[in-house]
C-alpha cells in the first residue's frame, strides 16, 4: 500500500515538472514512546508512525511539491509546518505536512525539503540525534530501566515492515502492548 502510494507521489510530482526522491520510514518504537509521553496520547492519535521524506532540488521546489501534495491528497490542515519560512532553533528547515492515505484513511507524515536542507538535517547543526537527544534523557528515567527488552518485539516487526497495512496494524498493536507494559510496571 505505502509502496504504491510513494510511486504515486513520484508520478504527480514528475508530471508537474519537480524531480525528487522519496523515502519512507516507520517511527522507531522508542520515539514514539516518548512522543506519546511528552503529548500525554496513545498510539492511535500520532500522525507521524509513517513517514515520507521528499528530497528536491532547491527551496522554491519545495513549495512547488507542497502544492502538488496539498492538490491531490486529502491533508489535516491544522498539521502543516512551514520550517523555511521559521526555521527551529537548530537551523533546521523543512516544509511538514499531514495527509491521510486512502483506502485506509492513515494519516501519514511528509517532510519536503531541499538537497541543502536535508544535508543540514542529517550532517548538519539540526541532526536528528543531536536535538531529540535532550528530550529523550529527560525522559530516561521515567521508562524502566529494562526497556530494550520491552522494545525488542516492536523492533522486529519494524524490521520485517513490507508497507502493507496489516503489518502496520501489528506494528502499532505491539506499541500498545508496550505501552501498556509500561504504564502498569
Amino acid at each position: 500500500m505505502y509502496n504504491n502510494l510513494i510511486n504515486d507521489i513520484i508520478n504527480k510530482l514528475v508530471n508537474n515538472n519537480i524531480t525528487a526522491q522519496i523515502s519512507s520510514r516507520l517511527k522507531d518504537p522508542r520515539s514514539i514512546l516518548i512522543k506519546m509521553t511528552l503529548k500525554e496520547i496513545d498510539v492511535d492519535h500520532l500522525d507521524d508512525i509513517i513517514g515520507f521524506r521528499i528530497i528536491v532540488n532547491d527551496q522554491d521546489s519545495c513549495y512547488k511539491a507542497c502544492d502538488v501534495i496539498h492538490k491531490f491528497y486529502e491533508r489535516c490542515h491544522a498539521r502543516f509546518k512551514d520550517y523555511i519560512i521559521e526555521p527551529k532553533e537548530n537551523l533546521y528547515q523543512s516544509l511538514h505536512t499531514i495527509i491521510v492515505a486512502k483506502p485506509y484513511n492513515r494519516k501519514i507524515e511528509i517532510q519536503i525539503r531541499s538537497e541543502e536542507m536535508h544535508k543540514i538535517a542529517e550532517i548538519g547543526d539540526a541532526k536528528p540525534n543531536d536535538y531529540k537527544q535532550s528530550k529523550e534523557n529527560q525522559l530516561r528515567n521515567n521508562f524502566p530501566a529494562d526497556l530494550v527488552r520491552f522494545l525488542q518485539p516492536a523492533y522486529l516487526i519494524m524490521n520485517q515492515f513490507n508497507g502493507t497495512e496489516s503489518s502496520l496494524l501489528a506494528y502499532e498493536h505491539e506499541i500498545k502492548r508496550i505501552w501498556n507494559n509500561i504504564v502498569k510496571s
